[in-house]
C-alpha cells in the first residue's frame, strides 16, 4: 500500500472513532449495530416488525400470486411468505377435488417429503391450512424445467448450462435422483412415481426429486398417514413406467420398485420415449412382464444397466437405487473406453471387407489393422475387462491371420497368435503353415545357389581362364614338336595323348568344382567340358583305327563346335561364338589340313576369350533359375 493510501486509511478510521488498538480478539467479527450504540431507529424498526408478525394469522401469512401448475388433484402456486419476503411455492387441493382422500394424501406427501432433508428433494417450510382451511404445503420455489422437457432438447441444454455432452448431463442428472431415491429408502420411503416429469431442473443446474404423493413406507408410521409397502396391493404409479408389481400384487411392493423406475426413467431419456406405448389398462400391464427393446444406437454397457434395472422378476433387479447409481457411474468412467472400442469396430469393418476382396493390397491391410489393433488396446488400457475391444482385438487378429495363411507369410501368422485366446489348433496349424514355408525358402535359397550364375562366378573365371591359356598354348606346342620330330605324329600317340588329357581334366575338373561351388551352371560346363573331350578322345580312335593322319585334329573341332553349341542352348546362349568359331575352323582345316595346329590354337583361344569375358562380371538371373523360381513360386502358392 502507498504512502498516501496508508495516511487516507487513517484518517478514515479516526474518523469513525475506530481505536487503533485492537480491544477485542482479531477473529471475532465487527458488529457496528451491537453495543450501546443502536440507535432509536433500529428499536422502531424492529418493534414494527415484531408487531406485524404477532398481528398476522395463519392465513395472512402466504400472500398468493398466481397459478404455476396443476396436477390431478393439486394446484401450486406461486407465493410470497411475508414474514421472510421470499417467494415460496405453495401445493394446496383444487376447490372441486377437495375431501377426505384428497387431504389425506396432500398431508402424507408433506409429511413425508418435510423428513426427506436432501439437496435433491425440494425442502418444505410449513404445513398449514389455506384461506378454505384445506391443507396447504408451503415448499421452496424451484424456477425450473421438468426434466422431460429438457432430456429431449440437447441444443437448450448446450445453451443453458453449457452441456455439449447431452448424454453425460443426462446421465449426470440420473445419479443425483437415484441419490435422492437411495436416500429416501434409507429414510424408510418408497417413491412409486419415479418419472422424468417428477424431477425438476433448477435455473442453475439444481436436480430436485418432486410429487412424493404415492410414496410408501418400509415400515409402520406413528402417525398412521403412510401405507406399509407390503400392504400397498392396490395399482398404483404411471401406466408407461409402472413394474409389474405395481399392477396389483399381492406382495406389494419394495425398494426394488423404485429401482425398476429408474430403469424405466432412464430408457425415457436414452431412447425419447417411455418404455411402454398403449391405449388400454390391459395392454400395458402385459407389456409390464417383457423386457423393453432398446434401440441398437445406444451403448450396449448402458442398455445393459437400463435392462438390469428393468427385469420383471425383483430378484434379478439391481438391489438397490445406489447399486443402480454406481452402475452409470462406472458406465461414465468406462465411457471412454466404449467410444474407442465403437470406433475401432467401424475400422474392422472395412477391413474384413478389405480382406474379403480379391487382389488383397497388403500395405492398405496392415495400414487398417494397425489402426483397429491400436483403438482395441487403448480401450483396454482404461478398461481391461472391456469386452467389446476383447473380442474385436481377437477377431481383427485372427481375420489376418487367417489371410497370413492363406496369402501372406505364416510368420506374420505366428506373430498374430499374441492378440488371440489359447487355441491349441491354431497355433498347430501356424506351426506347420511355418515348417513347411521355412522349407519352402530353404528350397527356394537352395535353387538359387543352385541356377545363379554369380554363385562361383570368380572361380569359374579363373579355372576357365586358366584351361583355356592350357589349350591355346598346346596345340602350337604340339605342332612345334611334331615338326622337328621330338614327339612322333602318329594316331596312336594322339590317342594316348587324349586319353592322358581327359584322364587329367576328369581328376582336374573334380578338383576345380570344389573351388568353384556345385553350381548347376559350374557342373554343366565341366560335363560339357568332359563330353567334348571324351568325344575328341573317340574321334582321334576313330580316326586311328581309319587310318585317318591328317584330317583327325580337323573332326575335333566339329566335336567342340557341338560341344559349344550345346552350351549355348543348355548353359548360356553368349557362349553361341565359340559354336561358330570351332565351325570355321573345321570348315578351314578341311580345306587345309597343314593350318591344323594354328586352327586349333584360334578355336581354343576363341574359346578361353568368349568364357572369360562372359563371367569376368556379374549378371542377372539366368533363364533357368527364373524358370525354376517360378516353378517354386507356383508349388508355394498351391
Amino acid at each position: 500500500m502507498s504512502r498516501t493510501a496508508a495516511d487516507a486509511l487513517l484518517r478514515t478510521l479516526e474518523a469513525k472513532g475506530m481505536s487503533l488498538t485492537l480491544e477485542r480478539d482479531p477473529t471475532s467479527t465487527i458488529d457496528p449495530r451491537s453495543g450501546e450504540g443502536s440507535s432509536s431507529d433500529d428499536r422502531a424498526l424492529a418493534d414494527h416488525a415484531l408487531e406485524a408478525l404477532r398481528g398476522r394469522t395463519e392465513r395472512e401469512r402466504y400472500l398468493p400470486l398466481e397459478v404455476l401448475g396443476e396436477g390431478g388433484m393439486g394446484v401450486v402456486w406461486l407465493g410470497r411468505q411475508r414474514s421472510l419476503e421470499r417467494l415460496v411455492a405453495l401445493k394446496s387441493l383444487k376447490r372441486a377435488l377437495a375431501g377426505p382422500h384428497a387431504r389425506l394424501k396432500l398431508l402424507r406427501e408433506a409429511r413425508i417429503t418435510g423428513r426427506l432433508e436432501h439437496p435433491n428433494i425440494v425442502p418444505v417450510h410449513d404445513l398449514g391450512v389455506d384461506g378454505d382451511g384445506e391443507p396447504q404445503i408451503v415448499l421452496k420455489r424451484i424456477d425450473g424445467t421438468t426434466w422431460g422437457e429438457l432430456s429431449a432438447a440437447p441444443a437448450e441444454l448446450e445453451r443453458r448450462f453449457g452441456a455439449s455432452d447431452a448424454l453425460e448431463w443426462n446421465l449426470r442428472v440420473m445419479i443425483e435422483v437415484a441419490r435422492a431415491v437411495h436416500f429416501a429408502h434409507t429414510r424408510g420411503v418408497i417413491h412409486r412415481d419415479l418419472k422424468p416429469e417428477n424431477v425438476m431442473i433448477g435455473q442453475l443446474g439444481e436436480v430436485y426429486v418432486v410429487d412424493w404423493g404415492l410414496a410408501v413406507g418400509l415400515e409402520d408410521d406413528e402417525t398412521g398417514l403412510l401405507t406399509r409397502a407390503d400392504l400397498a396391493t392396490d395399482i398404483a404409479g404411471t401406466p408407461n413406467y409402472m413394474a409389474p408389481e405395481q399392477w396389483g400384487s399381492p406382495e406389494g411392493v419394495d425398494v426394488r420398485t423404485d429401482v425398476y423406475l429408474l430403469g424405466a426413467t432412464l430408457f425415457e431419456v436414452l431412447v425419447g420415449r417411455p418404455p411402454r406405448e398403449g391405449q388400454t389398462i390391459l395392454e400395458l400391464a402385459s407389456q409390464a412382464m417383457e423386457l423393453p427393446e432398446v434401440p441398437d444406437a445406444i451403448p450396449a454397457e448402458l442398455a445393459g444397466v437400463v435392462l438390469g434395472a428393468m427385469q420383471p422378476e425383483r430378484s434379478a433387479r439391481y438391489g438397490s437405487a445406489d447399486a443402480f447409481r454406481r452402475a452409470i457411474e462406472t458406465f461414465l468412467e468406462r465411457r471412454g473406453s466404449i467410444a474407442l472400442a465403437r470406433e475401432a469396430e467401424l475400422k474392422l469393418a472395412r477391413l474384413e471387407a478389405l480382406l474379403a476382396a480379391r487382389p488383397i493390397d497388403r500395405v492398405a491391410a496392415y495400414q487398417i489393422f494397425g489402426a483397429v489393433r491400436f483403438g482395441f488396446l487403448e480401450a483396454l488400457r482404461s478398461w481391461d475387462t472391456n469386452a467389446t475391444a476383447r473380442r474385436g482385438l481377437s477377431r481383427a487378429a485372427r481375420a489376418m491371420l487367417e489371410y497370413e495363411l492363406a496369402d501372406g507369410d505364416p510368420l506374420s501368422a505366428q506373430a498374430l497368435l499374441a492378440d488371440l485366446p489359447r487355441d491349441a489348433a491354431l497355433a498347430a496349424r501356424v506351426e506347420d503353415a511355418v515348417r513347411r514355408r521355412t522349407e519352402e525358402r530353404e528350397t527356394l535359397r537352395a535353387t538359387r545357389r543352385l541356377f545363379d550364375p554369380n554363385v562361383g562366378r570368380a572361380a569359374r573365371w579363373w579355372v576357365l581362364a586358366t584351361a583355356g591359356a592350357f589349350w591355346t598354348l598346346s596345340p602350337l606346342v604340339a605342332g612345334a614338336l611334331r615338326e622337328r620330330a621330338i614327339v612322333p605324329d602318329t594316331l596312336g600317340f594322339q590317342v594316348l595323348g587324349n586319353v592322358a588329357v581327359l584322364v587329367s581334366a576328369f581328376f582336374f575338373f573334380r578338383w576345380a568344382l570344389g573351388v568353384m561351388g556345385r553350381t548347376a551352371i559350374n557342373r554343366s560346363t565341366v560335363g560339357v567340358l568332359l563330353v567334348a573331350l571324351t568325344a575328341q578322345l573317340l574321334v582321334s580312335l576313330g580316326s586311328w583305327l581309319a587310318h585317318l593322319t591328317d584330317v583327325a585334329l580337323v573332326h575335333y573341332f566339329a566335336v567342340w563346335s557341338c560341344a559349344a553349341g550345346a552350351a549355348a542352348v543348355t548353359i548360356d546362349r553368349r557362349l553361341a561364338p565359340t559354336m561358330i568359331a570351332y565351325a570355321a575352323c573345321f570348315l578351314v582345316g578341311s580345306l587345309a589340313p597343314d593350318y591344323r595346329y594354328w586352327l586349333a590354337a584360334a578355336g581354343n583361344l576363341t574359346l578361353a576369350l568368349n568364357t572369360t569375358f562372359l563371367w569376368s562380371r556379374p549378371e542377372g538371373e539366368s533363364r533357368e533359375l527364373r524358370q525354376q523360381l517360378r516353378k517354386l513360386r507356383r508349388t508355394e502358392r498351391r
